[in-house]
């Protein structure tokens, strides 16, 4: 498995389902597609930073690729939060390759963002 179940609510057996898919489906799509693909999907992000000897140090990002039904937020330090209704998951990728492809993510957003 690519991710481990960090905690979860199962309120609605279907609908969890469809989540499980959806983190799979996510990782899959970080492993497959290029980066500049994967950021088009991008509905917001939000950068995390730390002020450290007077220089602003990017942390990670949190990513929103789906809103509504479900939402879904990746976060480049390798956890996933997704959501529909009550039900939900958190998880944390454990994945080798995708772990690698979020941490130069990490760098090209760096780059788009003017780092």
């Amino acid at each position: 498995m690519s991710w481990i179940l960090i905690r979860g609510n199962i309120d609605d057996t279907a609908c969890y389902r469809r989540l499980e898919k959806l983190v799979k489906d996510i990782i899959t799509d970080l492993k497959t597609k290029s980066l500049p693909d994967f950021v088009e999907g991008i509905l917001s992000l939000s950068r995390e930073q730390s002020l450290i000897n007077g220089k602003w140090e990017t942390d990670g990002y949190t990513l929103q690729l789906c809103w509504g039904g479900p939402t879904l937020l990746l976060y480049t330090s390798g956890y996933i939060s997704t959501s529909w209704g009550r039900d939900f998951i958190e998880a944390r990728i454990t994945d080798q390759e995708a772990v690698a492809i979020l941490k130069e993510l990490e760098e090209y957003l760096d780059l788009l963002g003017g780092d």
